[in-house]
């Protein structure tokens, strides 16, 4: 480098050459970047079939309740595709909650109803699940002196919406014989 200064100095006034020289390859990676690549694409994930439970009639109850879309209400409910046994455990979850909650038992009904009458759940799905829970409902009583309300607003509203296709076979769950609840309820 000092003769190369020394060089520079004494040739003051003299043209300077510069040379250029490439040693080597230029990197693959700059080449990449210059280039667009085609986009990847994402690996698709798994479409798992939701599971029917508790928490999902009670987000579809809940929605419903909220916006008063049938359709979605509908659309919910069937999404997992739950078989008769899980639609008869669906209706029970919703009597439980028109039973337990004041507030909720005329919506309850209500959707109750719309699941009858759209298909979603059978007669046969809804007399499952209320005979036990009309069994029971003089003990249920006791703790929840309201429930007669919802059994009436359930049953005027299924016979209100059913008209003569009405399926006596949920009533098989009431208490037999003289019993003055089963006929306060009628």
């Amino acid at each position: 480098r000092k003769e190369a200064m020394k060089e520079s100095k004494s040739k003051v006034g003299a043209e300077v050459q510069v040379q250029s020289v490439v040693a080597g390859q230029r990197p693959s990676y700059i080449d990449d970047l210059k280039m667009p690549k085609a986009p990847r694409s994402a690996p698709k994930p798994e479409v798992t079939k939701p599971v029917f439970d508790q928490g999902l009639v009670k987000k579809a109850f809940q929605y419903y309740a909220e916006e008063k879309n049938a359709e979605q209400l509908i659309s919910d409910f069937l999404l997992p595709q739950p078989n008769s046994k899980e639609a008869t455990q669906g209706v029970a979850w919703l009597l439980d909650m028109g039973a337990g909650d004041r507030q909720k038992e005329e919506i309850v009904a209500e959707v109750l109803v719309v699941l009858l009458m759209r298909r979603a759940v059978t007669w046969s799905n809804m007399a499952d699940a209320l005979q036990p829970f009309l069994a029971g409902l003089e003990d249920i009583r006791i703790d929840m002196p309201h429930v007669d309300i919802f059994v009436h607003s359930l049953i005027s509203r299924l016979l209100i919406a059913s008209g003569r296709d009405f399926n006596p076979s949920v009533l098989k769950g009431l208490p037999e014989g003289q019993s003055e609840l089963s006929w306060s309820l009628l």
